[in-house]
């Protein structure tokens, strides 16, 4: 019985040194599984624990508008203890390091991320795909996460939002000489029910072009947690503040469908574009 015992406590340790040492391209892999291959981590280096990669957007698999963040971006896990490990993800020149902590037990896990602040180019997201690479925005979007909570099982309480994305004086190749606008998005994004889920909301400060919508973001788990996918969808409408602006039009062709007849009350005539996404 000893000798069972212990053979079964060295495999065990020699499991868990191999899971330890599994390099950078296997966290490489379940990324671009969840991402659905629009969020890549290329040229990986070091071990998926502490590690480096460069970080490429893209449209999917095959992507042909993919976008290289110019420096690597580095993770690194460090256990506090065996159960409770902290967390640090560096995306040089966003921001300073996002910290997070991972805590496991025999009920589940728990995500624990933020506070956090840091800006991103707008341009960036050209290798998402549509309707980025051709809409070719300018700017830059600045980012506020407040704690997000992720958990295998419960419900999250709070409902306040906790991701903010601002975006100032926003251009367009396709209306030059145009400033469309300013802008804010506001989601809630956590647990609930122990499906990681989030609701966000689109709305304009002030601008030339007018959009207004909502969406939602779900984390899916395939058969027994082996797998993992991320599905967005959003809806809303986009109009130019004044019906005469000529400058728009194209824009808002591209954006969406054009509806003939306003589908809500607006001041003034001008036609509402369907956005889905």
């Amino acid at each position: 019985m000893a000798t069972v015992t212990a053979a079964l406590v060295l495999t065990l340790i020699l499991l868990a040194a191999l899971i330890y040492a599994a390099p950078a391209a296997w966290l490489a892999r379940y990324i671009s599984e969840v991402s659905q291959g629009r969020v890549l981590l290329a040229q990986t280096r070091g071990l998926w624990h502490d590690g480096s990669a460069l970080l490429v957007l893209t449209s999917g698999a095959g992507g042909a508008d993919a976008v290289h963040w110019p420096r690597r971006v580095t993770w690194s896990a460090t256990p506090r203890t065996p159960l409770r490990w902290s967390l640090r993800f560096d995306w040089p020149d966003a921001g300073p390091p996002l910290p997070a902590t991972l805590t496991i037990g025999f009920s589940g896990w728990a995500l624990d991320a933020g506070p956090w602040r840091g800006a991103v180019p707008l341009a960036a997201f050209s290798g998402l795909g549509a309707p980025f690479n051709t809409l070719a925005l300018e700017g830059e979007a600045q980012i506020a996460l407040g704690t997000l909570h992720f958990a295998s099982a419960g419900a999250t309480q709070n409902t306040a939002p906790n991701v903010e994305i601002t975006v100032s004086q926003l251009r367009s190749a396709l209306a030059q000489g145009v400033v469309l606008g300013d802008y804010a998005v506001r989601g809630q994004f956590g647990t609930k029910g122990g499906s990681a889920s989030g609701t966000f909301t689109l709305s304009t400060r002030q601008g030339a072009l007018l959009l207004d919508g909502h969406g939602q973001c779900t984390l899916t788990e395939g058969a027994g947690g082996s797998s993992a996918r991320i599905s967005c969808g959003f809806n809303g409408t986009a109009r130019a503040a004044r019906h005469d602006d000529a400058l728009l039009g194209n824009l808002l062709g591209l954006l969406g469908k054009i509806q003939p007849q306003p589908q809500v009350s607006f001041s003034g005539n001008s036609p509402v574009t369907e956005l889905r996404w």
